[in-house]
């Protein structure tokens, strides 16, 4: 059990505000983004295992837990058409894309760097 809080409560994940809510996610890697929803088992963190197992790791994975998983609230009206909103909210999105902008600001950094 201790190891799954320690999962759970890995420095890796991270809470964004949505229309539906706040939405835990884990994101590790830095290549194609790949979205990976888990099942019942577990939230982000089960989401980030499975891609472990199964996904090139050269691929970059986002792993957002659904609704009443960790660190995802339950919403009062959860439903299906709720949940797949979630997944769609412009802010979850602009959050995966959020490594996608700080790699291009590093480039940028490290070619002023090169040409000074």
């Amino acid at each position: 059990m201790r190891a799954v809080r320690e999962r759970i409560a890995s420095p890796g994940s991270r809470v964004v505000r949505t229309d539906c809510g706040s939405i835990a996610y884990a994101r590790i890697g830095a290549g194609y983004p790949v979205l990976v929803v888990h099942g019942n088992a577990g939230g982000f963190d089960q989401g980030l295992l499975l891609a472990r197992w199964t996904l090139d790791p050269a691929l970059q994975v986002i792993a957002p837990s659904r609704f009443g998983y960790p660190g995802t609230p339950m919403p009062s009206r959860a439903s299906v058409a709720m949940q797949a909103d979630a997944r769609g909210d412009h802010r979850l999105v602009q959050a995966y894309d959020e490594n996608k902008r700080q790699k291009e600001r590093d480039a940028t950094k490290d070619d002023v760097h090169e040409e000074g």
